[in-house]
């Protein structure tokens, strides 16, 4: 029988390492996947440095099963695209 998922949030202020690399652990043998540039997924994912979240909350959480990370999750309320669609 597998074992279950545990489904864990990431708090703001740790590190997104994890999160950035489950795609990598998920698609290792896939000869067809082309991982994204690391610097970029990295600043993309960044709510200090990257603008997108000066507009935008967003909430990470990652998956694992027996300690290894199987999946992610992202929450994104990206309030001038409500504003602007209400």
């Amino acid at each position: 029988m597998p074992s279950s998922v545990r489904v864990r949030e990431i708090p703001p202020g740790a590190s997104l390492v994890p999160f950035q690399d489950v795609a990598w652990h998920v698609n290792a043998g896939d000869p067809a996947w082309v991982p994204p540039l690391r610097m970029s997924l990295a600043t993309l994912l960044n709510r200090s440095k990257h603008p997108f979240h000066q507009h935008a909350d967003v909430a990470y959480w990652l998956a694992e099963r027996d300690g290894q990370a199987v999946g992610r999750v992202a929450a994104v309320v990206n309030h001038r695209h409500n504003e602007f669609h209400d």
